[in-house]
């Protein structure tokens, strides 16, 4: 049997040497220094070997470095990590920027702009936690998860993944993902700005009213009190489809009726207002459009300070504590 695993390896190895001859000259050349021609090719360990007249003696050196080359494999890579590597391997990219609520779709529904190696850091982040007993009591009914504090309710995930699925290709478990991911980067950002959030708040509400209004003006308003840039143009953002805005914002546009203006909703960016002006039906959903105009209370105006916030909810860094353990299944792959 000894003799049998000697022979085995001796071939292994031999196949190794033959695939990559300059990892094992780089590796071997050391232990068979001195005892040869004391050469350091590829060539070189041919000679000592065949100097060396002892075939014994030969394999035992090259077990001797098939040892070594297990420690080190062993020192440096853990199968756990390696298997977390790979599962965590799913990036979702998103660009943000334009009017504070562009973004672009790549081929195959995954949006455009995120780091991939994101990815890599969101399979190590920090898991969803369940909440306790104590702390469900007084969540208003509805509410699926806790984001940093702030409530995500179903129907807000169940809203954005019905509009996912007018123009998505995929499953609906993968579209509740999307919309729950989606809504995670939103109360992330807002959480950041918790001490303006109530001003904030009551000033889009006071905005609403007055672009609600019978007869109001609504370009006027815009131009009057939006953070946009678009305010110069009475908020107008002109023609766009369903991939072309983030979801909160595209799902809110494209189920309004021409001529209605919406209550005040948060995005990554602000609180917005929307007036729609018209729509245009394409051959397929994606082509579908729609004109529109909109008033935006801004987080800040440091988009540099969005994108980071953004990302972090998307690498698994928010706090997110789920009300019902059922609702781990919807949750994107970074808090699971």
């Amino acid at each position: 049997m000894k003799a049998m695993k000697r022979l085995t390896v001796g071939l292994f190895l031999v196949g190794v040497c033959l695939a990559f001859p300059g990892f094992a000259a780089a590796r071997s050349a050391p232990a068979f220094q001195g005892e040869g021609q004391g050469e350091g090719s590829q060539a070189g360990i041919t000679t000592r070997v065949h100097a060396e007249g002892n075939p014994n003696r030969i394999l035992d050196k090259l077990l001797q470095i098939l040892d070594e080359i297990e420690l080190r494999v062993k020192m440096h890579v853990r199968l756990g990590e390696l298997v977390g590597r790979l599962q965590s391997r799913k990036p979702h990219y998103e660009i943000v920027g334009g009017d504070a609520i562009q973004g672009t779709v790549q081929p195959g529904g995954v949006s455009a702009g995120e780091n991939p190696a994101s990815a890599e850091k969101a399979g190590s982040g920090a898991k969803a936690r369940l909440l306790g007993d104590e702390e469900k009591k007084g969540i208003e009914a509805g509410v699926v998860a806790l984001v940093d504090g702030l409530p995500v309710k179903r129907e807000e995930i169940e809203q954005i993944a019905d509009f996912f699925e007018t123009f998505k290709p995929g499953l609906r478990d993968q579209h509740l993902k999307d919309a729950f991911e989606a809504l995670i980067k939103v109360r992330h950002i807002q959480a950041a700005f918790k001490d303006k959030l109530a001003a904030m708040e009551k000033r889009a509400q006071e905005i609403y009213k007055k672009a609600s209004a019978e007869g109001a003006d609504f370009a006027k308003i815009a131009a009057e009190n939006s953070d946009g840039p678009s305010k110069s143009d009475g908020g107008n953002l002109g023609y766009f489809a369903r991939p072309n805005m983030v979801p909160t914002f595209a799902a809110r546009a494209f189920n309004m009726k021409i001529g209605e203006v919406s209550k005040p909703f948060a995005s990554i960016f602000g609180y917005h207002i929307i007036k729609v002006e018209g729509k245009l039906k394409g051959n397929t959903p994606v082509e579908d459009q729609v004109k529109a105009r909109h008033i935006l209370v801004i987080f800040t105006p440091d988009q540099n300070k969005t994108r980071a916030l953004a990302k972090e909810a998307a690498d698994g860094k928010a706090k997110v504590a789920l009300v019902d353990k059922k609702d781990r299944a919807i949750l994107p792959p970074a808090y699971r």
